[in-house]
């Protein structure tokens, strides 16, 4: 997990609304609120590099939605959620509640007003509160932590909205993001060898090296391909550590094997194994080390994050959205967000470009080799996903507001060996807001 310094990591604009009176048909304030704090009724989970920033910036200036704010309590409880938070006014898009580490949740748990006590009705009076943290589709355990800790009067009133990007493009964005953060001439790379697993100790420090995306592909394939082994050894031997798997009277029963995907005979349950043995990673801003998240390819496996969340609330409660199509065709996406969420309609429909970075170098042409290796990854997830969202769009499962999902539109452009663009560095604009920590990128 990628650490950044307190100053970058959220905007220092106000993430509070406009708006003072609540929308139309929103929850009363008894059954929302107590003297703590209030629980939030929206969700953005996802997906890493899918425009959530943008998404949530739109929300917030147009749609009357309201961000988290920390408070002494909280910062006394849990100190490693600090970096969260922006260092000036207190205020997150990301407060990572239910992707924290094990140790930091059982305190939550224990403790639910620490999460209700980041919404405030004085901070936000129409009590539109959105948790946007992305890491939450992709952490084994935020699910189910979001189950446990919230009443369950509470939880059919939730809406969430995931965003999906094509998972090839997705990766690259990622390694370029992170690439923006570790190697900037200047910039602090005593991260570098956890950002990057094909670095080693003597590449992160030095200040001319800049990881290969095709080294790195190999190795998160690597990285993947150990977790897999280990997950089906666990699940032969009858030990397995997943929720998903089925337990017979007195010792664990096989569980049942559910149909593969068309790319190297993987199985649903295989993915849930293998994430699970990182439930007890998550956000720690002081321990990068322990700040464990899944291989980092599994974040575009969507079909089992999706599942995992169904578990917990109803298929008609999440609003998937293409990314290309919420980028190219804003106008169209943007009020079927807002009617989900039962936001009051924007006057205007644009989304803002949110968190770019500059970039000096950039991968925008990957090496057939590494296009190959990651369409083996993703090809039979991608099929699967789509025919799962065709099939909850057909049989009326999904929200009303949900356009229907065909497939991804885009690839990522591919020749013999990966292109790097070298780019001059911008100075940041006076008064511009420096990206998020985990924020979407574009």
């Amino acid at each position: 997990m990628l650490r950044s310094s307190t100053s970058t990591l959220q905007p220092s604009t106000s993430l509070l609304s406009h708006a003072h009176k609540p929308p139309k048909g929103w929850p009363s304030e008894a059954k929302q609120c107590d003297d703590e704090g209030c629980w939030p009724k929206l969700f953005i989970i996802g997906t890493q590099k899918g425009a959530t920033t943008s998404l949530f910036q739109v929300l917030h200036g147009q749609g009357g939605a309201c961000g988290s704010i920390t408070n002494p309590r909280i910062e006394a409880a849990l100190p490693n959620l600090k970096g969260a938070f922006n260092g000036d006014t207190g205020m997150a898009k990301e407060p990572h509640i239910f992707d924290i580490v094990k140790s930091d949740w059982k305190k939550v748990a224990n403790e639910p007003g620490l999460y209700r006590s980041l919404y405030r009705v004085s901070d936000c009076p129409q009590r539109t509160f959105l948790d946007a943290t992305p890491n939450y589709i992709h952490h084994p355990g935020a699910p189910s932590r979001l189950a446990e800790l919230l009443p369950s009067s509470w939880v059919p009133h939730l809406r969430m909205v995931l965003t999906v990007r094509e998972p090839i493009a997705r990766d690259l964005s990622w390694f370029n993001h992170r690439s923006a953060q570790s190697c900037q001439p200047g910039a602090d790379r005593s991260n570098m060898k956890y950002a990057f697993c094909s670095a080693s100790d003597a590449q992160a420090l030095d200040p001319n090296f800049y990881p290969s995306y095709e080294k790195e592909v190999e190795c998160r394939k690597q990285e993947l391909d150990d977790c897999l082994a280990a997950a089906r050894q666990r699940l032969d031997r009858g030990e397995a550590l997943s929720q998903n798997a089925s337990r017979g009277s007195g010792q664990m029963a096989r569980p049942s094997r559910m149909k593969s995907t068309d790319a190297e005979g993987w199985l649903e349950e295989d993915y849930h194994e293998c994430v699970a043995a990182y439930e007890e990673g998550g956000w720690d801003e002081e321990d990068p080390k322990y700040a464990r998240d899944p291989p980092l390819l599994t974040w575009g496996m969507y079909l089992p994050q999706l599942s995992a969340w169904t578990r917990r609330v109803s298929r008609g409660q999440i609003l998937v959205l293409n990314f290309e199509r919420l980028i190219a065709q804003p106008g169209d996406m943007l009020p079927r967000v807002t009617s989900f969420l039962g936001l009051p309609a924007m006057q205007k429909n644009e989304l803002p470009q949110a968190n770019e970075q500059p970039y000096d170098r950039k991968v925008d042409v990957i090496s057939c080799k590494t296009s190959q290796l990651l369409g083996g990854v993703f090809k039979g997830w991608n099929k699967q996903f789509v025919a799962q969202m065709r099939a909850d769009h057909d049989g009326g499962h999904a929200p009303s507001q949900e356009p229907r999902f065909d497939g991804f539109d885009t690839a990522v452009p591919c020749e013999e060996h990966e292109h790097v663009v070298e780019v001059e560095l911008k100075a940041p604009a006076a008064g511009a807001v420096p990206p998020p920590y985990g924020s979407s990128e574009r």
